[in-house]
């Protein structure tokens, strides 16, 4: 990044990073439920647990399907 001149971002707060695993992971936006919950969970772990909560799902398994469905085999 030094070489090339280039500043990282800066780190997600926790409402978008929730946003973005459940984009990518799942396929939808959290719930305002969800999102809440994600929020006001005090833990530090919590970014970790979301997404291995998310990959855990059925939800998760049909998104990566039809992704690599998408790709694989063109309509």
């Amino acid at each position: 990044w030094a070489k090339a001149k280039v500043a990282p971002a800066p780190a997600a707060d926790d409402a978008g990073f929730a946003r973005r695993a459940y984009l990518d992971l799942v396929g939808r936006i959290p719930t305002a439920a969800e999102a809440r919950a994600f929020a006001a969970d005090p833990t530090s772990g919590k970014r970790a647990a979301l997404v291995k909560q998310l990959v855990g799902t059925g939800a998760h398994a049909r998104h990566a399907a039809a992704f690599w469905r998408r790709t694989w085999v063109p309509q």
